[in-house]
């Protein structure tokens, strides 16, 4: 069987650096681990590192890869020698799209590519520190628990002890 096109959960398993051969680009190649019909398939997605794309590139290196900020690699392989410098064995969410090529013969090649990844659940996301869960709340005016209002009304949390939290 193919890997085919789709969302799925995938492990994160190797960073390394690369350039790419034209340009000389530098970019991040993340590999991921993921199972295709009781398979286990690996794809890579290289992160390009340009002065446009840091911007985005960072948060998501950071939030999504969890990159310790480390820049140590061998020379060699180009792989991050620090065993933490990523969140290794971390899952996420890729989008595996399949792109065709025609090759100089006429014969089309259907390739798996990662199109996307995020953090379960989507985006860049990080936590959020109490402090600024309360500022975000003071901005609302919302009240905290126990304090009066002028509003009767009050509703209950939707959410069973018993289940995981969604995010």
């Amino acid at each position: 069987m193919e890997i085919t096109e789709g969302k799925r959960l995938a492990k994160l398993l190797l960073c390394r650096m690369g350039e790419s051969p034209e340009k000389k680009t530098p970019y991040v190649e993340a590999s991921f681990e993921f199972t295709e019909n009781g398979k286990r398939e690996a794809l890579c997605y290289a992160a390009f590192l340009t002065e446009e794309t840091i911007k985005f590139q960072r948060p998501f290196m950071i939030n999504v890869l969890g990159w310790n900020q480390s820049r140590e690699i061998d020379p060699t392989t180009k792989v991050f020698t620090d065993p933490k410098a990523f969140a290794y064995g971390k899952e996420v969410e890729i989008e595996v799209v399949i792109e065709e090529n025609t090759a100089n013969n006429g014969t089309i090649y259907r390739n798996p590519k990662i199109k996307s990844v995020r953090n379960i659940g989507g985006g860049n996301f990080v936590g959020i520190s109490p402090e600024r869960v309360k500022s975000a709340f003071d901005l609302l005016g919302a009240k905290p628990a126990g304090a009066t209002s002028k509003s009767t009304a009050h509703i209950e949390p939707q959410f069973n002890s018993e289940e995981t939290l969604p995010f």
